[in-house]
């Protein structure tokens, strides 16, 4: 997993940092203009009530950065957005109602809400501005003559049409970027299917070829009678195949898993159960890898669970542990805790490098100690495992280190 982060997102939280600290600086800057030069600011109406508006504003404006930085919660932001719309508004109203010159700056929290790409907020803040238009027109007590009521209405009119022209560029903006975005992912999933592929084509020539030949040589030995010890040959040949067998089955069951249409069939059962199943079947493998398996006394927990699929997941797993632990010791436990059933498979193996660990649960993969040790295998266990794990809700996590063993813990929702 790379998680350096890329130059742009280096630079983002500058760019709102700095966005903070220019609103706020610029509010200190205009009050002090407003505080020592008040006779510059006769524009506004009462530049002493101007000066306590841009007081306010910038309390407020100091409070919600100071929030979001401590919660990190972008809704802050939106707050800042609605507060600076209440600002303009007063202004508007303190510095001549419908005469007022600065009636323009209306138009600022729409353009701000245009920048972010947010239609919600863009279409909400033509709405506040249109409203509060026509509220200005009905309390505003100066007298209204034609010329006024039509330069009035003129000025609604126009900004309708910007809100309205705004809104839908804004749409169509979010509308064009989620196209790329699904043409991207598409994309992505057409590279990672041609990479399935192509790992699929190089397991089945490179790891099914060595069961395969080693079937072949025997059945060329027997057929030409080379050799007397016919039932080495044939034990050896039955082996080979067997092994080409598993790891074919193991492919399909990829990709029969992975298809969008899979659908788990819950029932009620006992975790317990399913485990022992799982070690009954592992017997073999037990025996031939001489692994000693330390605790494996379940209590019952009862789940909901497809037990088909989790019967694989837990093998998957199991497998493993034994597998790479030859000569060494599993321990398996079962047990509820914290409101959930958690199974946790530790053994005392080969481990996994600190280069190979964060790709352990990906398709197709094995480590190099995997690799070093049973080249036959063909890196699908633990993918599935995580598959059929997460299609119940569940969560599979593993710990280990190079020639120190592997823990994998699972937990499940309880029935």
């Amino acid at each position: 997993m790379n998680l350096k982060k890329s130059p742009e997102q280096m630079r983002l939280p500058g760019y709102f940092g700095f966005l903070q600290f220019s609103g706020v600086g610029s509010l200190v800057l205009v009050s002090a203009f407003v505080y020592f030069f008040p006779s510059y600011f006769s524009f506004v109406g009462n530049p002493q009530v101007f000066f306590r508006l841009m007081i306010c504003v910038l309390i407020f404006h100091t409070i919600m950065n100071i929030l979001q930085a401590l919660t990190g919660k972008k809704i802050m932001f939106s707050f800042v957005r609605y507060g600076w719309m209440v600002f303009f508004c007063i202004l508007v109203y303190i510095s001549g109602g419908i005469m007022s010159p600065l009636m323009f700056m209306l138009i600022i929290p729409l353009l701000v809400s245009t920048v972010d790409l947010k239609a919600k907020d863009t279409m909400w803040a033509g709405i506040v501005v249109m409203s509060y238009l026509v509220l200005l027109f009905v309390i505003d007590p100066i007298p209204k003559d034609h010329l006024v009521i039509s330069k009035h209405l003129f000025t609604i009119f126009i900004f309708s049409i910007i809100s309205y022209y705004v809104y839908n560029l804004v749409k169509e903006t979010l509308a064009e970027r989620y196209e790329k975005e699904e043409a991207r992912r598409e994309a992505s999933k057409l590279v990672e299917l041609d990479q399935v592929k192509s790992d699929f084509i190089t397991v089945v020539s490179h790891r099914l070829r060595t069961p395969l030949t080693g079937a072949v040589w025997a059945m060329t030995a027997l057929s030409e009678e080379k050799t007397t010890n016919s039932k080495e040959l044939v034990e050896g040949g039955l082996r080979n195949t067997k092994d080409a067998i598993a790891i074919l089955n193991e492919l399909i069951k990829t990709v029969e898993l992975n298809t969008a249409n899979l659908e788990l069939r819950k029932i009620d059962c006992n975790l317990k159960n399913i485990l022992e199943n799982v070690l009954h079947e592992k017997r073999e493998l037990i025996r031939d890898k001489k692994t000693i398996i330390e605790s494996a006394n379940f209590h019952p927990i009862k789940i909901s669970a497809d037990p088909n699929l989790l019967t694989v997941a837990l093998s998957g797993v199991i497998d493993n542990a034994i597998r790479y632990s030859k000569g060494g010791a599993v321990s398996i436990m079962a047990e509820e805790k914290q409101g959930k059933a958690e199974v946790v498979v530790k053994d005392t193996g080969v481990g996994i490098s600190t280069e190979d660990l964060p790709y352990v649960f990906e398709r197709l993969y094995r480590g190099q100690n995997a690799m070093r040790i049973d080249p036959n295998k063909n890196g699908v266990g633990l993918y599935l495992s995580k598959l059929i794990i997460g299609l119940h809700n569940g969560t599979i996590s593993l710990q280990s280190e190079k020639d120190k063993g592997t823990v994998v813990t699972i937990t499940l929702p309880l029935s």
